[in-house]
């Protein structure tokens, strides 16, 4: 069941990535040398190794109000592929696909998380998928830097018609829990200034299922096809005729 929603040539999607967090059987505590069996798995398709760090930020909250604070650095493996805008992050208890633009379509997204996934699966030994994270980032340039995202984006359930209305220099999240495992995050704003290219409007949608699971390509793929139906359902009601139109168009 992959065809449900139309597939554009010319998609807004600037990134896609869907993140699984996992325990290991028995508990068993990270061992960096996961990261090389994991490559030996992935190898024929991702033989582009890089080790980051990955620096995480907490939400403080206090007599002092909001803040922040930066959690320890967390090693971090990177496998790039060989010839596709795509590649796998790790760490521990993570692994993430990423696939960057041009966006092939949820057909081969879908195919490369359960074939990452299962190739991994080997040597990480899961004993269940705690929780999956299916994100879209949209980009959508803009016609002049004074259009305001009404022009692209109609209000619903999680885009507040203030937000869309606004001038430059707005951002709207709304995170919304669906149940007691499920969550919603959508997030509209100002897209990051690049010299050279048209401003821009981000439309983000992050859908988050926190239950556990079996390990199995069979569980991880119902989960990321109702996640993704959901994902669709949240930005097929945002869009204008004309963003519509503009997506129809492109894709004559």
């Amino acid at each position: 069941m992959t065809n449900r929603h139309p597939s554009f040539s010319y998609p807004m999607i600037q990134e896609a990535l869907c993140e699984v967090h996992f325990r290991r059987e028995d508990d068993a505590g990270w061992n960096p040398s996961l990261f090389g069996e994991v490559f030996k798995a992935l190898e024929r398709d991702y033989p582009n190794l890089e080790p980051a760090s990955e620096v995480g930020l907490q939400l403080k909250i206090g007599a002092e109000g909001i803040g922040q604070g930066v959690l320890p650095p967390r090693q971090l493996m990177r496998y790039r592929h060989r010839s596709r805008n795509l590649l796998v992050q790790l760490r521990d208890g993570v692994l993430t696909v990423n696939v960057l633009a041009e966006y092939p379509g949820w057909a081969q997204m879908r195919a490369d998380v359960l074939d990452a996934w299962g190739r991994a699966a080997k040597p990480l030994a899961p004993a269940s998928i705690l929780r999956v994270g299916l994100r879209y980032i949209n980009v959508i340039p803009q016609s002049n830097a004074d259009e305001t995202a009404a022009t692209w984006l109609k209000e619903s359930a999680y885009v507040p018609s203030g937000a869309l209305g606004s001038l430059p220099g707005f951002l709207s999240r709304v995170e919304a829990r669906l149940s007691q495992t499920e969550r919603l995050v959508v997030t509209v704003g100002d897209g990051p200034a690049v010299e050279g290219q048209p401003a821009s409007i981000v439309f983000d949608i992050d859908r988050i299922d926190e239950r556990e699971l079996g390990p199995t390509t069979d569980a991880l793929t119902a989960c990321i096809e109702g996640l993704h139906d959901s994902v669709w359902q949240v930005f097929e009601s945002s869009l204008t005729d004309r963003l519509r139109s503009l997506l129809e168009q492109a894709d004559r």
